[in-house]
């Protein structure tokens, strides 16, 4: 959060690539960019466990999760809404022939 702070006060742009899997994690995210007048973007990643667990079987070193991690994250996540504060919010699917299909979602 601070380096995000940071970033802000110098009126940065920024991503937090981070999984962010539930509405209090991402709280004070949403909250620290509106406070600099950042607008929030959300990309909502969607996916199905096995095609994690796929993804994550090509990873070597630090960058491969626990499958217990895949697991748990996806038993909490919730997909972002703009009740939440998001200024823009993007779901994003992995295609067939491996390009992101990304869809706007529409404020309601």
């Amino acid at each position: 959060m601070q380096l995000v702070e940071q970033a802000l006060e110098q009126q940065h742009s920024l991503v937090v690539d981070n999984t962010n899997p539930t509405i209090e994690v991402r709280r004070p995210l949403i909250e620290i960019g509106h406070r600099y007048g950042a607008k929030v973007t959300g990309y909502f990643f969607k996916s199905e466990v096995s095609q994690c667990i796929e993804r994550n079987k090509q990873r070597s070193g630090k960058a491969k999760v626990p499958l217990v991690a895949i697991y748990a994250t996806a038993k909490k996540l919730q997909q972002p809404t703009y009740a939440e504060g998001f200024d823009a919010l993007y779901t994003v699917e992995v295609a067939d022939n491996g390009t992101f299909d990304v869809q706007v979602d529409e404020k309601r």
